[in-house]
């Protein structure tokens, strides 16, 4: 049974991360598991038996190791940080739509990204820019404005859309090293990474450092 537990854990990379970092609801774990455990063991399973299985394990996880490819593609890729970034929500009206076009025509230095929705827009800014959005959409059409962050820009090969999983050990090294994802999005090769400004520096550093270290082991 543990050996079809583990099995199946490896094949589930959220699962096994949640395992291995001790944020998993071990119980609910193992009712979704039951299924392909039992398909991988061959015969039926009980929750408790999977949920001690998933216990024994807890502590014993092996982080994944990423694949050549993937590290191929990291390690070509680049970082680079901008600072006093805001990220303002406004209601997707007619006067807000004319000034983010205006940024993108006039202004395109200021921004970091943006993300429509059906009935608001979000975009990433300097600080300025933001000031100039949020005035001209006014208090009742702003949804919600976040000062203080920092864009962490991830630029890599254009094999980064086809090699799944890339994104997974940059993700874990923040995690590991503390620092709160306030946003992401991508562009073509570009990831974009907001952070809280205070940990740009510590985020910069450890993917400076992971890019590195991939650098040559594919």
């Amino acid at each position: 049974m543990a050996d079809a537990v583990r099995a199946v854990l490896e094949q589930n990379l959220p699962a096994k991360l949640a395992v291995m970092y001790g944020y998993a609801n071990l119980s609910a774990l193992a009712r979704a598991m039951r299924p392909e455990v039992e398909r991988v063991h061959g015969s039926a399973a009980s929750d408790d038996a999977i949920l001690v299985a998933l216990r024994r394990l807890r502590g014993n996880v092996e982080p994944t190791t990423p694949s050549s490819a993937v590290r191929d593609v990291i390690g070509r890729s680049a970082v680079a940080v901008r600072t006093d970034i805001s990220r303002i929500s406004i209601a997707r009206t007619r006067a807000a739509v004319r000034v983010v076009m205006d940024i993108l025509r006039h202004s395109h230095e200021h921004l970091v990204h943006l993300t429509e929705g059906l009935e608001s827009i979000t975009i990433a800014v300097d600080a300025r820019a933001a000031d100039v959005l949020n005035a001209v959409a006014g208090t009742a059409d702003v949804l919600e404005r976040r000062d203080g962050l920092a864009a962490i820009i991830i630029s890599s090969p254009p094999e980064i859309k086809q090699t799944p999983g890339c994104l997974i050990p940059i993700f874990v090294k923040l995690y590991e090293e503390g620092i709160n994802v306030e946003d992401m999005t991508s562009s073509h090769t570009d990831t974009i990474v907001l952070v809280d400004s205070r940990d740009a520096a510590k985020a910069f550093s450890s993917i400076d450092s992971l890019i590195k270290s991939f650098r040559g082991s594919a």
